[in-house]
């Protein structure tokens, strides 16, 4: 019986021994020394998101096919029009997390609380320990992960939105609902719908007598390559961020085009949008897109950034962040917009129909 001699040269082994221990050292000076600078609030959820603890469901549990949710604060008077454009779409059910607003919330949207359309849940600012001991306001993420946790059970798909996002489905392709778009995506975790970024339009002062999808129809020409989902709640095992999250095993989330998204952590996604999802292929909005009226009026603008942001990714709640990253953008509007006009001809049914819930 023959033996096989293995021989080591002293010389590779060493080589192989400081070899490892040279990447051992720059893991973790990235994990430790390098994304802590680079999220100095806080970094172990930008690596890893926050976990999602999925309940156990008993079987035919699901009272809707379709939810909306969202986290506000001071935003009622725009709240009727946000949710009644969406149950015109398809939404039958919407889930509202109140963050501490001061305008009443609850009454403005009472006909909707009464007709079992709406559920309003107060949500204050959430602080997260994180696994270096530090803690962090992480009150979206923990919004996120609180909405999923808690109606897994009573819905197919939720869309994760802002209140100042609307979803236009089969805008190109014939006037779909919702249902009957999300029906050919049954096999994926998550379906990713692109941001049409929306500009003030070279509004000064708020406009009174105007809904907002009437008010705002230019947009950029250059598409802002990024993205909100419609996920599947009971295949969500992470999150990222309010645009990206973690599916179970074996699932995974698509473009309109069934084209796989990879949920990366938030700290890649910039690489990300640089590259692959700015690919005409990727970036598709013939069958859903979401308007973003993210800027709106100057007035409004103001207001908002004394309101601040709801993520709490910094000490001020992102009131510095808006003012350096979004007033930039109104200079920008009279040259990178065009005229959109494609929610024009839901004006009129919408007013009518919140005309009708408010008698």
């Amino acid at each position: 019986m023959g033996y096989i001699r293995l021989r080591f040269n002293k010389s590779w082994t060493m080589k192989a021994f400081l070899l490892i221990g040279v990447i051992f050292i720059l893991l973790n000076s990235f994990l430790f020394i390098i994304v802590p600078n680079l999220y100095p609030h806080g970094y172990a959820h930008y690596l890893y998101g926050v976990p999602v603890e999925l309940p156990e469901c008993e079987p035919n549990s699901e009272k809707y096919y379709l939810t909306l949710t969202a986290i506000v604060r001071n935003r009622a008077k725009y709240m009727p029009e946000w949710i009644e454009f969406h149950l015109m779409h398809g939404v039958e059910h919407v889930y509202l997390y109140d963050n501490n607003s001061t305008d009443n919330l609850e009454e403005t949207l009472r006909p909707y609380i009464e007709a079992n359309l709406l559920t309003i849940q107060q949500f204050p600012n959430k602080v997260m320990i994180l696994f270096d001991g530090t803690e962090e306001i992480l009150t979206q993420k923990l919004f996120l992960k609180n909405t999923i946790e808690s109606h897994a059970c009573d819905t197919r798909w939720m869309a994760m939105l802002d209140s100042d996002e609307f979803i236009l489905p089969g805008a190109g392709r014939g006037n779909k609902s919702l249902r009957d778009i999300l029906k050919l995506y049954e096999a994926y975790s998550a379906l990713v719908m692109p941001w049409v970024y929306f500009t003030s339009n070279g509004w000064v002062r708020t406009p009174q007598d105007k809904l907002i999808i009437e008010a705002y129809t230019r947009r950029w020409k250059i598409p802002k390559h990024t993205w909100k989902q419609i996920i599947q709640p009971k295949r969500t095992n992470r999150v990222y961020s309010s645009h990206n999250f973690g599916s179970v095993s074996d699932y995974y989330a698509v473009n309109e085009n069934s084209v796989p998204f990879a949920n990366w952590p938030a700290m890649f996604n910039g690489f990300m949008t640089k590259n692959f999802y700015k690919s005409e292929n990727f970036y598709s909005y013939d069958v859903i897109r979401l308007h973003h009226y993210k800027l709106r009026s100057a007035e409004d603008w103001e207001r908002r950034k004394v309101i601040g942001k709801i993520t709490g990714t910094d000490t001020g709640l992102g009131k510095r962040a808006m003012k350096e990253h979004w007033d930039e953008y109104f200079e920008l509007d009279a040259v990178e917009s065009l005229t959109d006009n494609t929610m024009l001809e839901y004006v009129e049914p919408l007013k009518d129909k919140m005309r009708k819930r408010f008698l």
